[in-house]
């Protein structure tokens, strides 16, 4: 349990994250009241916790203009003008409305300063945001701003919340207005891969997903996850050495150790009567002049299990094998052992009726003949013989 020793097992949990023991090591979990902030890190769950401030609901913690809407954020807040209202912050592609101002629509009793155009409704030819109209309903059709387009000084009619109307802003991004126009950026937590994040930013938003933080990756065990912005890389860590190409992997998806086990006993899972070579990759074992490898009997990799190779194969022998097929043997190990150490020996003889025969008998609370010295000529047919060979029990 590394949680109840933590400066024993290095546990990094965040101070104010709780060590939670599990099957495979442990996690960290933000304490109530703290978001969880790792992700931004490059870090795993519960490594940097802060506290979960909502900005918003204290005027004095955000810098939103009183004609926006505050919309708290996991990291911070996104202010956006309210309808009606343009956004003329200094820096609005990341700090949106901060100064959010409302057009001054001239009143309908004052002259303004300039001539209002007449125009045709069957052929009208009214500038930008304009539309013909007899708005006094007298049968004078006028160039007038549409809705929710203003006019300026200098007559020419813009829109103040060209959001509204259309824009084509990716979903995961805030629109906000400006004169005549609007600007699109991506939400907290997403990227800008916009064909022109430049001068039109905001239109391609992608999810920033960080694989290292959510182990969603297939980085070896022995390696570090790197987040980045279009996936992520893993680099062997130090003592191991990448191994990945020999597998046709991607670079740190199988590190291995780059000590060489053969030196020291314990790290290798050779048989004694085996040579033990190291590899880039590890090591193989080899048995040893004399000795046989039956390894593969036990399904074990070659060299774990090395027989003596003895004089009597090349004699002409008989074998009778008589097992103890009663219930005190159990079926794994009549079939795993016994059976096992029965076909392993049967390897070493140059099975055939001029050769060496071989019978089995087994016997519990009766006797059974499950083949006799004459019945099988070939070594195929009689392994196939042993390992199809039924527990007694009794």
């Amino acid at each position: 349990n590394e949680c109840a020793s933590p400066q024993k097992y290095h546990v990094d949990c965040d101070s104010n994250a709780v060590c939670v023991d599990t099957e495979e090591g442990y996690s960290c979990r933000c304490r109530p009241g703290f978001a969880d902030i790792s992700e931004a890190f490059n870090r795993l769950p519960g490594r940097k916790c802060v506290e979960a401030v909502n900005e918003c609901l204290d005027t004095r913690l955000n810098q939103c203009s009183e004609n926006a809407i505050c919309e708290d954020a996991k990291e911070g807040y996104i202010c956006t003008c309210r309808q009606g209202f343009v956004d003329a912050s200094p820096n609005i592609t990341h700090y949106p409305g901060r100064i959010c101002n409302k057009p001054r629509k001239p009143d309908d009793d004052h002259q303004v300063s300039h001539q209002l155009d007449s125009c045709n409704p069957k052929d009208p030819r009214c500038g930008n945001n304009a539309i013909c109209t007899d708005r006094k309903n007298k049968g004078q059709f006028i160039c007038e701003c549409a809705e929710k387009a203003f006019r300026f000084d200098d007559g020419s009619c813009r829109l103040s919340a060209a959001c509204d109307v259309s824009n084509d802003c990716d979903k995961n991004a805030v629109c906000a207005n400006v004169f005549d126009s609007y600007k699109c950026q991506c939400r907290p937590g997403y990227i800008d891969l916009s064909p022109d994040p430049e001068t039109r930013p905001g239109r391609y938003c992608k999810e920033l997903v960080n694989e290292c933080a959510t182990n969603a990756h297939d980085c070896s065990p022995f390696a570090e996850c790197i987040d980045a912005t279009d996936g992520y890389a893993c680099v062997c860590t130090d003592g191991f050495s990448d191994t990945s190409s020999t597998a046709g992997l991607l670079p740190g998806r199988k590190c291995s150790n780059s000590s060489n086990e053969c030196l020291d006993r314990s790290t290798h899972t050779c048989d004694d009567n085996a040579d033990c070579i190291d590899t880039p990759d590890g090591y193989n074992c080899q048995c040893i002049s004399g000795y046989v490898d039956v390894s593969s009997s036990a399904n074990l990799p070659p060299g774990r299990v090395c027989t003596v190779q003895t004089t009597c194969p090349k004699q002409k022998t008989d074998l009778m094998f008589l097992i103890d097929g009663s219930g005190s043997i159990g079926s794994y190990v009549f079939k795993h052992e016994v059976l096992r150490f029965i076909k392993e020996f049967v390897e070493l003889f140059d099975i055939g009726l001029d050769r060496t025969r071989v019978g089995l008998i087994q016997y519990s609370d009766q006797i059974r003949h499950e083949f006799d010295l004459n019945q099988y000529s070939d070594k195929s047919s009689l392994l196939h013989a042993i390992e199809s060979t039924h527990y007694l029990t009794g």
